[in-house]
């Protein structure tokens, strides 16, 4: 209960200062400090997940500036138009020539406060057929070995542990929105937000480089009850995890608050 969340998470910060407070006397070794403090920070970390989840499932929030600064250009929604493709790509974390690098990127991804630009590159690029919205993700990492990738059962809240992409889609007009998840093991989550019970009919691949990992989604328009027609719009957040980052989520439309902010959602133009 919030009690014992509270409980846990006091002691494991005066644990932490605590251990930090080794450094000055000098009867540890470095390499002693670190392997007890990299747990601590990962068990912290899940609780800022848990917290966050807990209190906003199945919760809309509506959109207020927090009380730090944020960058001027992320109070501003983005629109970002997208174009069609004659041919499907095929998913497998290997994005086509042919197809993707006619897609123009989103690649300016911020910190869900708004206050800092990403510590590392994003991209992501969409497309669209008579059926289906195509979705990639570069996710640019130059520390693969620590990207946190535990969960591999599908629609596990587990998955909100590991570093992951989400992707937001609201139809205008409607009071649903769909909330698709993928991590570095392609382990899938998705929910219709305030319908319990709901699974789509989706599909992703990954591909791991030296480099970065790499998403490729296929969600058809069936599944969210959206009709695609040049000049329509679709609200959607794109969003990464990285927890190597002082605020591990990123966003394309920074929220402020929960990821749960569709008014925040910033919009597509289908083209």
């Amino acid at each position: 209960n919030g009690t014992d969340f509270i409980f846990i998470k006091e002691n494991l910060e005066n644990l932490k200062e605590i251990i930090d407070s080794y450094r000055k006397y000098g009867n540890f070794t470095s390499q002693f400090i670190k392997e007890v403090k990299e747990p601590l920070d990962y068990a912290l970390n899940l609780l800022k997940i848990y917290g966050r989840e807990t209190k906003t499932r199945n919760i809309t929030f509506s959109s207020t500036l927090p009380p730090l600064p944020v960058l001027e250009e992320t109070k501003e929604l983005p629109i970002s138009e997208i174009t069609a493709t004659g041919v499907p790509p095929l998913l497998d974390g290997v994005l086509e020539n042919s197809i993707w690098e006619k897609v123009f990127p989103l690649r300016y991804f911020y910190w869900h406060t708004g206050s800092s630009k990403s510590e590392v590159e994003t991209a992501v690029k969409i497309t669209y057929g008579m059926e289906n919205l195509y979705i990639s993700f570069e996710n640019y990492e130059p520390n693969l070995k620590k990207v946190k990738k535990l969960s591999r059962m599908r629609d596990a809240w587990d998955i909100f542990n590991d570093d992951i992409i989400e992707v937001f889609l609201q139809v205008p007009g409607s009071k649903d929105y769909y909330h698709f998840v993928v991590n570095i093991n392609n382990n899938n989550f998705d929910e219709k937000i305030n319908k319990a019970n709901w699974d789509a009919n989706w599909q992703s691949a990954v591909k791991i480089y030296e480099d970065r990992w790499v998403v490729e989604m296929q969600i058809p328009f069936s599944e969210i009850n959206f009709v695609p027609q040049k000049g329509g719009t679709l609200k959607a957040n794109f969003i990464r995890t990285r927890f190597q980052e002082l605020d591990p989520y990123s966003e394309w439309s920074p929220t402020y608050n929960s990821p749960h902010t569709p008014n925040r959602f910033g919009i597509l133009v289908l083209k």
